[in-house]
């Protein structure tokens, strides 16, 4: 797992000397690279929100597909059975241990054999009736051969099993197997604690919900729900603007997108853009300065009375962003930066 993604992975430390004593079949295998390492840096107490934090805000590119190729590795003396039969590694088959049977399906993975991913394939069961089996319940069955004797037929026949295969891997490809993907299963652990359009909610009815009162409740703060909600509602706005018909409504479109994204940007913490308050002098005024140094030493002090004072260009970027009714909500914004 370290191998492939981010979520706990500690630092690798220098390897440990290997003695193999002479054994092909007691070299080192992959997970050696992994065989002395820094503690985890997650404590007990956080450790579940933490990693679920960072399992929902992986990427595709984040994620190392094929960790085998990496030099290192192929640079290792590696212990043959991890290459033993690697024909087998892409059969669709069933893996047989005793009363224990689970079907192999590399298709469902293939971009982690470099192959292009494959969607919307045909319905393949893992046969939920073998998880079923129950050691306590079914002690009498102890001749698993027999119990399992659909299972190990297919074995026998592996030849005639299917095996993975195709056109390479492409990020094109890999893109509308994403897009499909999302549609088709959940793939967040902690989801959006509600779909209501932010365009359509007030601002008092989004300070008490479940997520901020488990927020303030607790000692990490889950960012997978808020990126889903602000994921979620941007792509909204992206479809709303290229929806079909909307020409004849244009400006009562722009309002209400206007208003979510509005609340989207507070959710992530953003209220207002304020602008540098400084006016840089142009060259004119600086060949002048020398011949007013005068006029400009007495008038150092108005402008020094003057600074402390609210400049214009800031009120004014500050009034753009207030809240739906039209003026600014100081308890919002200390709300949404608790958030």
């Amino acid at each position: 797992m370290w191998s492939r993604l981010l979520v706990g992975r500690p630092r690798g430390l220098q390897p440990r000397l290997w003695h193999p004593l002479g054994v092909d079949e007691l070299g080192p295998t992959v997970a050696y690279l992994w065989d002395n390492v820094t503690s985890p840096y997650a404590t007990t107490q956080r450790v579940y929100v933490e990693y679920s934090n960072e399992l929902d805000a992986l990427k595709p590119s984040t994620v190392v597909w094929e960790p085998y190729l990496d030099p290192e590795v192929l640079g290792m003396p590696l212990n043959p059975m991890c290459t033993r039969d690697q024909e087998l590694f892409i059969v669709r088959c069933p893996l047989i241990c005793f009363y224990a049977v689970e079907i192999h399906l590399p298709h469902r993975v293939a971009r982690q054999f470099g192959f292009k991913q494959i969607y919307l394939s045909e319905e393949v069961s893992t046969n939920i009736d073998l998880h079923k089996f129950d050691r306590v319940r079914q002690r009498k069955v102890t001749d698993f051969a027999h119990h399992h004797h659909d299972m190990v037929d297919w074995w026998r026949r592996i030849e005639d099993s299917p095996r993975l295969g195709g056109p390479s891997h492409s990020r094109v490809n890999f893109r509308q197997y994403l897009a499909w993907y999302h549609n088709a299963t959940r793939y967040k652990l902690r989801q959006k604690w509600t779909g209501d359009d932010y365009a359509d909610i007030a601002s008092s009815k989004d300070e008490d919900t479940d997520y901020n009162i488990r927020a303030r409740e607790g000692t990490v703060v889950e960012i997978a729900p808020i990126l889903d909600r602000v994921g979620s509602s941007v792509m909204q706005s992206v479809h709303d603007v290229g929806s079909p018909g909307n020409e004849g409504r244009m400006r009562e479109m722009l309002e209400k997108l206007q208003r979510r994204l509005r609340r989207t940007a507070a959710r992530c913490g953003c209220h207002c853009v304020v602008s540098i308050d400084v006016e840089v002098p142009s060259l004119s005024h600086r060949s002048r300065a020398s011949a007013t140094s005068a006029a400009a030493t007495s008038s150092s002090h108005r402008s020094a009375h003057q600074s402390v004072m609210p400049s214009s260009s800031r009120t004014a970027n500050f009034s753009e962003h207030q809240d739906d009714e039209g003026k600014a909500n100081e308890d919002e914004t200390e709300d949404d930066d608790a958030d």
